[in-house]
Protein backbone atom coordinates (compact mmCIF):
# COMPACT_ATOMS: atom_id res chain seq x y z
CA UNK A 1 0.00 0.00 0.00
CA UNK A 2 1.36 3.42 -0.97
CA UNK A 3 0.57 6.82 0.55
CA UNK A 4 0.31 8.39 -2.88
CA UNK A 5 -3.29 8.46 -3.98
CA UNK A 6 -4.62 7.88 -0.46
CA UNK A 7 -7.23 10.27 0.88
CA UNK A 8 -5.67 11.20 4.23
CA UNK A 9 -9.06 12.29 5.52
CA UNK A 10 -9.86 8.60 5.70
CA UNK A 11 -7.35 8.31 8.54
CA UNK A 12 -9.37 10.81 10.56
CA UNK A 13 -12.52 8.80 9.91
CA UNK A 14 -10.71 5.57 10.74
CA UNK A 15 -9.54 6.92 14.10
CA UNK A 16 -13.09 7.95 14.98
CA UNK A 17 -14.42 4.52 14.01
CA UNK A 18 -11.74 2.70 15.98
CA UNK A 19 -12.36 4.83 19.06
CA UNK A 20 -16.15 4.94 18.99
CA UNK A 21 -16.75 1.43 17.57
CA UNK A 22 -19.91 2.87 16.07
CA UNK A 23 -20.67 4.42 12.70
CA UNK A 24 -23.31 6.66 14.26
CA UNK A 25 -21.08 7.94 17.08
CA UNK A 26 -18.12 8.41 14.73
CA UNK A 27 -20.31 10.46 12.41
CA UNK A 28 -21.53 12.61 15.30
CA UNK A 29 -17.99 13.17 16.50
CA UNK A 30 -16.80 14.37 13.08
CA UNK A 31 -20.03 16.28 12.36
CA UNK A 32 -20.85 14.33 9.20
CA UNK A 33 -23.91 12.36 8.22
CA UNK A 34 -24.22 8.66 8.97
CA UNK A 35 -24.33 7.74 5.24
CA UNK A 36 -21.09 9.71 4.73
CA UNK A 37 -19.40 7.78 7.56
CA UNK A 38 -20.74 4.48 6.23
CA UNK A 39 -19.24 5.34 2.85
CA UNK A 40 -15.92 6.19 4.54
CA UNK A 41 -15.95 2.81 6.32
CA UNK A 42 -16.52 1.04 2.99
CA UNK A 43 -13.56 2.86 1.44
CA UNK A 44 -11.41 2.07 4.50
CA UNK A 45 -12.31 -1.62 4.25
CA UNK A 46 -11.40 -1.64 0.58
CA UNK A 47 -8.14 0.18 1.24
CA UNK A 48 -6.98 -2.08 4.08
CA UNK A 49 -8.55 -5.31 2.90
CA UNK A 50 -10.05 -5.79 6.36
CA UNK A 51 -13.55 -5.45 7.82
CA UNK A 52 -12.27 -3.12 10.61
CA UNK A 53 -15.61 -3.36 12.46
CA UNK A 54 -17.62 -6.58 12.72
CA UNK A 55 -20.94 -7.22 14.37
CA UNK A 56 -21.05 -9.08 17.66
CA UNK A 57 -24.66 -9.39 18.77
CA UNK A 58 -26.14 -5.90 18.93
CA UNK A 59 -22.80 -4.08 18.92
CA UNK A 60 -19.71 -3.73 16.74
CA UNK A 61 -16.21 -4.78 17.72
CA UNK A 62 -12.78 -4.24 16.22
CA UNK A 63 -11.14 -6.94 14.15
CA UNK A 64 -7.69 -8.12 15.35
CA UNK A 65 -6.05 -6.06 12.61
CA UNK A 66 -8.02 -2.96 13.60
CA UNK A 67 -6.94 -3.34 17.23
CA UNK A 68 -3.29 -3.03 16.20
CA UNK A 69 -4.01 0.22 14.35
CA UNK A 70 -5.24 2.34 17.28
CA UNK A 71 -2.01 3.56 18.88
CA UNK A 72 0.00 4.05 15.64
CA UNK A 73 -2.89 5.90 14.01
CA UNK A 74 -3.47 8.22 16.96
CA UNK A 75 0.25 8.94 17.05
CA UNK A 76 0.32 9.78 13.33
CA UNK A 77 -2.66 12.12 13.61
CA UNK A 78 -1.25 13.83 16.70
CA UNK A 79 2.08 14.38 14.96
CA UNK A 80 0.30 15.78 11.92
CA UNK A 81 -1.60 18.23 14.12
CA UNK A 82 1.65 19.26 15.83
CA UNK A 83 3.25 19.78 12.41
CA UNK A 84 0.41 22.07 11.35
CA UNK A 85 0.97 24.13 14.51
CA UNK A 86 4.71 24.66 13.91
CA UNK A 87 5.52 28.35 13.73
CA UNK A 88 2.04 29.44 14.76
CA UNK A 89 1.97 32.22 17.34
CA UNK A 90 0.01 31.78 20.54
CA UNK A 91 -1.60 34.73 22.26
CA UNK A 92 -3.47 33.59 25.40
CA UNK A 93 -5.48 36.82 25.50
CA UNK A 94 -7.10 36.09 22.13
CA UNK A 95 -6.74 32.31 21.72
CA UNK A 96 -9.76 30.02 21.89
CA UNK A 97 -8.85 26.55 23.06
CA UNK A 98 -9.96 23.88 25.51
CA UNK A 99 -7.41 21.99 27.59
CA UNK A 100 -8.44 18.60 28.92
CA UNK A 101 -6.88 17.44 32.18
CA UNK A 102 -7.23 14.37 34.35
CA UNK A 103 -6.44 14.54 38.06
CA UNK A 104 -7.74 13.25 41.38
CA UNK A 105 -10.41 15.15 43.28
CA UNK A 106 -7.70 16.01 45.80
CA UNK A 107 -5.45 17.60 43.16
CA UNK A 108 -8.45 19.40 41.67
CA UNK A 109 -9.24 20.86 45.09
CA UNK A 110 -5.65 22.07 45.45
CA UNK A 111 -4.84 23.25 41.93
CA UNK A 112 -8.04 24.47 40.30
CA UNK A 113 -8.50 27.67 42.35
CA UNK A 114 -5.14 29.20 41.28
CA UNK A 115 -5.51 27.82 37.73
CA UNK A 116 -8.99 29.32 37.42
CA UNK A 117 -7.71 32.67 38.67
CA UNK A 118 -4.83 32.64 36.19
CA UNK A 119 -7.10 31.79 33.24
CA UNK A 120 -9.59 34.52 34.12
CA UNK A 121 -6.77 37.09 34.20
CA UNK A 122 -4.56 35.91 31.35
CA UNK A 123 -6.73 33.94 28.93
CA UNK A 124 -10.44 34.84 28.96
CA UNK A 125 -11.29 32.48 26.07
CA UNK A 126 -9.26 29.46 27.22
CA UNK A 127 -11.37 26.69 28.72
CA UNK A 128 -10.35 23.85 30.99
CA UNK A 129 -12.17 20.51 31.23
CA UNK A 130 -11.22 18.35 34.21
CA UNK A 131 -12.02 14.67 34.54
CA UNK A 132 -11.21 12.57 37.58
CA UNK A 133 -8.21 10.29 37.34
CA UNK A 134 -8.96 6.64 36.57
CA UNK A 135 -7.23 3.58 35.14
CA UNK A 136 -7.88 4.81 31.57
CA UNK A 137 -6.03 8.09 32.13
CA UNK A 138 -2.65 7.06 30.69
CA UNK A 139 -4.26 5.51 27.64
CA UNK A 140 -6.27 8.69 27.06
CA UNK A 141 -3.14 10.80 27.46
CA UNK A 142 -1.16 8.67 25.01
CA UNK A 143 -3.99 8.70 22.48
CA UNK A 144 -4.39 12.48 22.62
CA UNK A 145 -7.84 12.39 24.18
CA UNK A 146 -6.52 14.48 27.09
CA UNK A 147 -3.72 17.03 27.21
CA UNK A 148 -2.32 16.56 30.70
CA UNK A 149 -2.54 14.18 33.62
CA UNK A 150 -1.64 15.00 37.20
CA UNK A 151 -0.70 11.73 38.86
CA UNK A 152 1.32 10.25 41.69
CA UNK A 153 4.99 9.89 40.84
CA UNK A 154 4.54 6.13 40.55
CA UNK A 155 2.40 5.67 37.43
CA UNK A 156 1.79 2.04 38.38
CA UNK A 157 -0.70 3.36 40.92
CA UNK A 158 -2.75 4.69 38.00
CA UNK A 159 -2.47 1.77 35.59
CA UNK A 160 -0.02 -1.08 36.31
CA UNK A 161 -0.59 -2.57 32.85
CA UNK A 162 0.13 0.53 30.73
CA UNK A 163 3.09 -0.05 28.41
CA UNK A 164 2.36 2.07 25.33
CA UNK A 165 5.20 4.51 25.79
CA UNK A 166 6.85 7.10 28.00
CA UNK A 167 5.69 10.60 28.85
CA UNK A 168 7.34 13.88 29.58
CA UNK A 169 6.93 14.58 33.29
CA UNK A 170 7.51 17.34 35.81
CA UNK A 171 7.02 17.35 39.55
CA UNK A 172 4.59 20.10 40.51
CA UNK A 173 4.03 19.73 44.25
CA UNK A 174 4.64 17.57 47.29
CA UNK A 175 2.48 16.81 50.28
CA UNK A 176 2.54 14.66 53.37
CA UNK A 177 -0.02 12.56 55.18
CA UNK A 178 -1.58 13.72 58.43
CA UNK A 179 -4.29 12.17 60.56
CA UNK A 180 -7.78 13.52 61.17
CA UNK A 181 -9.55 12.26 64.29
CA UNK A 182 -12.72 13.16 66.15
CA UNK A 183 -12.27 15.62 69.01
CA UNK A 184 -14.51 13.30 71.03
CA UNK A 185 -12.22 10.29 70.51
CA UNK A 186 -10.79 9.48 73.98
CA UNK A 187 -7.92 7.46 72.48
CA UNK A 188 -6.44 10.56 70.82
CA UNK A 189 -7.06 13.27 73.41
CA UNK A 190 -3.41 13.32 74.36
CA UNK A 191 -2.16 12.91 70.80
CA UNK A 192 -1.76 9.92 68.51
CA UNK A 193 0.89 7.26 69.06
CA UNK A 194 1.86 4.37 66.84
CA UNK A 195 0.00 1.74 68.85
CA UNK A 196 -3.29 3.67 68.77
CA UNK A 197 -2.84 4.29 65.05
CA UNK A 198 -2.29 0.56 64.36
CA UNK A 199 -5.22 -0.69 66.46
CA UNK A 200 -7.83 1.94 65.51
CA UNK A 201 -10.29 1.51 62.63
CA UNK A 202 -9.47 3.48 59.48
CA UNK A 203 -11.20 4.95 56.44
CA UNK A 204 -9.43 4.87 53.09
CA UNK A 205 -10.15 5.85 49.49
CA UNK A 206 -10.56 3.51 46.56
CA UNK A 207 -11.47 5.18 43.29
CA UNK A 208 -14.62 4.19 41.45
CA UNK A 209 -12.81 2.12 38.82
CA UNK A 210 -11.04 0.07 41.47
CA UNK A 211 -7.72 1.96 41.21
CA UNK A 212 -5.70 1.51 44.39
CA UNK A 213 -4.83 4.82 46.07
CA UNK A 214 -1.56 5.60 47.88
CA UNK A 215 -3.67 5.73 51.03
CA UNK A 216 -5.04 2.20 50.62
CA UNK A 217 -1.68 0.83 49.50
CA UNK A 218 0.02 2.20 52.63
CA UNK A 219 -2.68 0.78 54.91
CA UNK A 220 -2.37 -2.66 53.33
CA UNK A 221 1.39 -2.62 53.80
CA UNK A 222 0.95 -1.67 57.46
CA UNK A 223 -1.77 -4.29 58.00
CA UNK A 224 -4.29 -1.76 59.27
CA UNK A 225 -8.01 -2.37 59.77
CA UNK A 226 -9.95 -0.49 57.10
CA UNK A 227 -13.52 -0.13 58.29
CA UNK A 228 -14.90 2.17 55.59
CA UNK A 229 -13.89 2.69 51.96
CA UNK A 230 -14.94 5.89 50.18
CA UNK A 231 -14.70 6.84 46.48
CA UNK A 232 -12.99 10.25 46.75
CA UNK A 233 -10.25 11.80 48.86
CA UNK A 234 -12.54 14.69 49.79
CA UNK A 235 -14.97 12.34 51.57
CA UNK A 236 -12.34 10.74 53.84
CA UNK A 237 -13.00 13.12 56.73
CA UNK A 238 -16.80 12.97 56.45
CA UNK A 239 -17.05 9.73 58.43
CA UNK A 240 -14.74 10.79 61.29
CA UNK A 241 -16.87 13.04 63.61
CA UNK A 242 -18.26 11.20 66.62
CA UNK A 243 -16.33 7.98 65.89
CA UNK A 244 -12.99 6.35 66.71
CA UNK A 245 -12.13 6.17 62.98
CA UNK A 246 -8.86 7.69 61.80
CA UNK A 247 -8.60 9.33 58.36
CA UNK A 248 -5.09 9.61 56.93
CA UNK A 249 -5.26 12.47 54.44
CA UNK A 250 -2.97 14.82 52.50
CA UNK A 251 -2.12 17.83 54.67
CA UNK A 252 -3.00 20.35 51.95
CA UNK A 253 -6.57 19.08 51.96
CA UNK A 254 -7.07 19.98 55.63
CA UNK A 255 -4.84 23.05 55.96
CA UNK A 256 -7.75 25.19 57.03
CA UNK A 257 -8.92 23.39 60.17
CA UNK A 258 -11.85 25.78 60.53
CA UNK A 259 -13.72 23.50 58.12
CA UNK A 260 -13.17 20.43 60.31
CA UNK A 261 -16.01 20.77 62.80
CA UNK A 262 -15.79 18.09 65.48
CA UNK A 263 -12.34 17.02 64.26
CA UNK A 264 -8.67 17.82 64.76
CA UNK A 265 -5.51 17.22 62.76
CA UNK A 266 -2.58 15.33 64.24
CA UNK A 267 0.80 14.27 62.86
CA UNK A 268 0.92 10.73 61.52
CA UNK A 269 2.89 8.62 64.03
CA UNK A 270 4.10 6.14 61.41
CA UNK A 271 6.38 6.84 58.50
CA UNK A 272 4.35 6.93 55.28
CA UNK A 273 5.99 7.91 51.97
CA UNK A 274 5.44 11.54 51.01
CA UNK A 275 3.05 12.44 48.22
CA UNK A 276 4.72 13.58 45.01
CA UNK A 277 2.32 14.79 42.33
CA UNK A 278 3.63 15.05 38.78
CA UNK A 279 2.31 16.55 35.58
CA UNK A 280 2.57 14.23 32.56
CA UNK A 281 2.16 15.00 28.87
CA UNK A 282 2.88 13.32 25.56
CA UNK A 283 6.29 14.15 23.99
CA UNK A 284 4.56 15.35 20.83
CA UNK A 285 3.21 18.34 22.77
CA UNK A 286 6.67 19.46 23.89
CA UNK A 287 6.98 22.27 21.36
CA UNK A 288 3.32 23.18 20.98
CA UNK A 289 3.18 26.88 21.99
CA UNK A 290 -0.27 26.68 23.57
CA UNK A 291 0.57 23.49 25.45
CA UNK A 292 3.84 24.96 26.72
CA UNK A 293 1.97 28.03 27.92
CA UNK A 294 -0.64 25.98 29.79
CA UNK A 295 2.01 23.78 31.39
CA UNK A 296 3.62 26.94 32.73
CA UNK A 297 0.25 28.01 34.14
CA UNK A 298 0.14 24.70 36.00
CA UNK A 299 3.69 25.14 37.26
CA UNK A 300 3.02 28.72 38.41
CA UNK A 301 -0.18 27.63 40.16
CA UNK A 302 1.64 24.92 42.10
CA UNK A 303 4.48 27.31 42.98
CA UNK A 304 1.96 29.56 44.76
CA UNK A 305 0.79 26.79 47.09
CA UNK A 306 1.65 27.37 50.75
CA UNK A 307 4.37 25.15 52.21
CA UNK A 308 3.39 21.96 53.97
CA UNK A 309 3.87 21.87 57.71
CA UNK A 310 2.00 25.16 58.11
CA UNK A 311 -1.52 24.19 59.17
CA UNK A 312 -3.96 27.09 59.48
CA UNK A 313 -5.87 27.11 62.78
Amino acid sequence: MHLKGTDLNLLVALEALLTEKSVTLAAERLHVTQPAMSNALKRIRDRFGDEILVRNGRSLELTPAAQTMIFPLQEILAQAEALLNVGSAFDPMTARKTFRIMMSDYCADILLPPISKALSQLAPNIKCEVDFLNNKALYRLWSGDVDLCVTPQDLRLVDPSFKAGSFQRKEIFKDRFVCVVATSNPATRGGLDGETYRTSPHVCVRFGDGTISMDEQAKKQLGLDTKIIVPTVATLTKVVPGTDIIATVPERLVRDTRHLEGMKVLPCPLEIPEIVETMSWHPRADHDPSHSWFRQVMIDASAKLPPIGALAT
